[in-house]
């Protein structure tokens, strides 16, 4: 079924499936106990724009709610897992961000900087939120889980990869390199610290 934003709607959703249409995030219950989190933009890579964090927080939300969830399963549609933050994002892609107190206030913001701080903290919330998860989440990832995609899978339990995955912290190249999104953290406890200057 699909919903729009409103608390109405989301009352009527179907309690196993719930779909924000907007900003292409769907998850559902594939099987009992299992809950599957598809972020759904194959268009741009599953790449992340406001509106796609602010319904990641209310999936996530929601899921951490369910007594009869008890697994949760992170993927991509399409070709990849996810391209990370949308640097092409426009106007539309950010008008919908009211899910969380950062995104009210980087919704609110009026000058480039301060919503873009505010972008990356809703992004970094939205991370840390999965971490800290009660459910473990698994990372399913084929094709690109690159920047915040590749900070995403790990910030997962577990990842899987398929033979097409590969993974990169691009924000150097970017030039947001001061905003890795957690990856500093997790990559020297997920690889150790001699076998990261080899991975990206």
């Amino acid at each position: 079924r699909v919903c729009n934003r409103s608390r109405r709607a989301r009352r009527q959703a179907h309690p196993s499936r719930r779909r924000l249409a907007v900003v292409h995030i769907e998850w559902q219950m594939a099987e009992p106990g299992i809950a599957l989190l598809t972020i759904n933009r194959p268009d741009r890579r599953n790449a992340l724009s406001g509106n796609t964090l602010a319904a990641m927080h209310i999936a996530i939300d929601d899921i951490g709610g369910r007594a009869d969830v008890r697994v949760v399963i992170i993927n991509g549609a399409g070709k990849g897992f996810c391209a990370g933050a949308d640097m092409r994002a426009t106007a539309d892609d950010m008008n919908d961000l009211g899910s969380t107190p950062i995104g009210a206030l980087t919704a609110a913001a009026t000058n480039t900087i301060t919503r873009s701080f505010g972008m990356q903290e809703l992004m970094t919330n939205l991370f840390e939120k999965i971490h800290r998860l009660r459910q473990p989440v698994i990372a399913a990832v084929h094709g690109g889980a690159h920047g915040g995609g590749f900070a995403l899978a790990m910030a997962c339990d577990i990842r899987v990869a398929s033979k097409s995955a590969s993974f990169g912290a691009v924000f150097i190249k970017r030039g947001v390199s001061a905003c890795d999104m957690g990856t500093s953290y997790h990559l020297q406890r997920l690889v150790g610290r001699l076998a990261r200057p080899n991975c990206c």
